[in-house]
């Protein structure tokens, strides 16, 4: 009789645990699905402007077009480009 006992309880508590399972599977959706639209909802934040002037290409580009010329010797022009860089 105690086998059948233990075996009873047993089973019962692993169809317990099965079901408490279920339930947190099933209440984490809807509670999910809130998160996902509540991110959905806001706008996205502003980029923020920290005040750096960061050189880009077109930048570059204008000073090149002055200094580099058809006339222009390459060889030296490239020799005084390496000596600034190695300063």
């Amino acid at each position: 009789m105690k086998a059948s006992h233990v075996f009873l309880i047993g089973a019962l508590a692993l169809y317990g645990c099965r079901k408490s399972e279920e339930t947190k599977t099933d209440e984490a959706k809807p509670a999910a699905a809130a998160q996902e639209k509540k991110k959905a909802a806001r706008p996205p934040p502003e980029p923020v402007d920290e005040g750096i002037d960061v050189p880009t290409e077109e930048d570059f580009e204008e000073g090149v077009a002055t200094q580099i010329t058809e006339q222009s010797d390459l060889g030296k022009e490239l020799d005084r480009l390496e000596k600034d860089i190695g300063k």
